[in-house]
């Protein structure tokens, strides 16, 4: 009682005891949870400056999205790390594309379905711009998604007449057509947030979207936002917190390392031109008369590399010293790191420095990345992207009456660039020898077909069979295994 309480603790012990004691044990107990259970939670003076708020995740974008977005495109136009990281992430989670397998080769159905495919989704009649195919959309829309946080695509249906291979195309739309600002209760229980339509079961039924880009002062656009029905519309992104309705910038926080480092590295290329100018003043006697310019004024006379002038005899001549410029390797390594952090791409990758890095340390970074890989692959382009635009697929040739029931897909993502070939390849050889893999699992990894692949080999052996060639691979020619050439 002493420590813990006060005049007016001790006045209420002594003349109620029991409501003292309440009182006391409680002080005690806001004592110990303001500064004994977690330091992180502590409001002393070390963590007085420490902002953190308990908002939910889209009141934290819906207050910042704009800005961070605006601000991240600003960093990949005018910072080399953060060009080259959206970049990394485009090319590495999509690469040349993630592919479809369609169907069983036998089955009749998806036979006529992969050709449509094939007539639609591989060349630029699935675009409603024209200009890329399936794997360039999945591209530009995984670009779209690391730079500004989001993407919209669009079900665009087409007329018979535009003599179509599937009768709709697909229209990429910047996320700044989403009207952010759009959030109230509609008649009939609906609730939208952020642009985006929930129904009263919290399914998304309709997004509001401005038919021009707010940010485009080239033409005339109209300040009122449409309703889209949610089935026209795929919005994908990373989902971060739960409920998260808008999505927000890789990379984001690494956005104020990144333009510090860049105002930093700016001071210090200027310090440089500094540190490298060479100054000569020249002194002398007062009857020495300088040269002057044209205009009259005294002229400024340059120092010519490796040239040297004598002087008056009354004349003589001091060099500037610029000061050197230390330490910016080890800042900006230190930088770097936590700007590779923040994109979640790795540090050699993003710099282009293996100094630091042998093979096991290399390997361990490329498969922790890796890791990363599929879980943007599997968990957010092929489910949210890929998957939505195959139903499509299937209800536009239901409706052309290509098929009469669905066909299944396979999306094989790109296979990754090899560190060591020769190990890589060996321990693939030993996972299907003993049974840990089959071959066609192993083709589909790499990004084939198992079926084409081998009707291709069949055909090829057969040929170096007739022209009396051995292979290392055809085992049968040699009675050995057709795996491994081993007799």
């Amino acid at each position: 009682m002493e420590r813990a309480g006060n005049a007016v603790d001790r006045a209420l012990a002594w003349l109620a005891p029991r409501y003292g004691a309440k009182r006391l044990a409680a002080r005690l107990a806001i004592q110990y949870l303001d500064g004994l259970a977690y330091d992180a939670a502590s409001r002393g003076p070390r963590l007085a400056g420490w902002r953190a708020e308990g908002t939910s995740a889209n009141a934290e974008v819906d207050a910042g999205l704009h800005t961070t977005r605006a601000r991240a495109r600003d960093l990949v136009r005018n910072h080399s790390y953060a060009a080259k990281a959206v970049g990394i992430l485009q090319r590495q989670i999509v690469g040349a594309g993630i592919v479809a397998k369609i169907g069983a080769r036998e089955d009749a159905a998806a036979q006529r379905l992969r050709e449509r495919w094939r007539a639609w989704g591989e060349t630029t009649a699935c675009d409603a711009c024209d200009q890329l195919n399936f794997f360039g959309l999945q591209s530009q829309a995984m670009r779209c998604i690391a730079e500004s946080g989001e993407v919209l695509v669009r079900r665009r249906w087409r007329k018979p007449e535009d003599d179509l291979p599937l009768p709709f195309q697909l229209q990429l739309i910047e996320p700044d057509h989403l009207d952010t600002l759009k959030t109230e209760e509609v008649e009939g229980g609906n609730r939208i947030i952020q642009g985006v339509e929930f129904d009263r079961i919290g399914r998304r039924v309709a997004y509001w979207l401005f038919p021009e880009h707010p940010g485009d002062i080239t033409t005339w656009r109209s300040v009122q936002s449409k309703r889209i029905p949610a089935a026209d519309i795929l919005h994908i992104y990373r989902v971060d917190r739960i409920g998260q309705v808008r999505g927000i910038p890789w990379g984001a926080s690494a956005f104020v390392e990144l333009r510090d480092y860049s105002e930093v590295k700016d001071a210090r290329l200027v310090r440089e031109k500094i540190a490298a100018c060479l100054v000569a003043f020249i002194t002398g006697s007062a009857d020495i008369i300088p040269p002057k310019d044209a205009s009259g004024r005294a002229a400024q006379e340059k120092l010519v590399p490796g040239t040297i002038r004598r002087l008056g005899p009354a004349e003589t001549v001091t060099f500037s010293q610029p000061g050197g410029v230390e330490g910016f390797k080890e800042f900006a390594e230190i930088t770097k790191e936590s700007i590779a952090a923040g994109y979640e791409v790795p540090y050699e990758l993003l710099t282009g420095d293996y100094s630091r890095f042998n093979y096991s340390s290399s390997r361990q970074s490329r498969t922790d990345f890796g890791i990363s890989l599929d879980d943007w692959q599997w968990n957010l382009v092929i489910p949210q992207f890929c998957d939505k635009v195959w139903r499509w697929v299937l209800d536009g040739a239901v409706l052309d009456r290509v098929i009469d029931r669905a066909v299944e897909v396979l999306w094989v993502p790109p296979r990754r660039a090899l560190i060591d070939p020769l190990k890589e390849t060996m321990a693939e050889e030993r996972q299907i020898r003993n049974g840990f893999k089959t071959i066609g699992q192993s083709i589909r990894e790499a990004g084939g077909d198992p079926d084409e692949v081998w009707e291709e080999r069949a055909a090829e052996l057969t040929k170096l069979r007739e022209h009396g060639i051995p292979t290392e691979s055809d085992g049968a020619s040699r009675g050995g295994s057709a795996v491994t050439g081993e007799a």
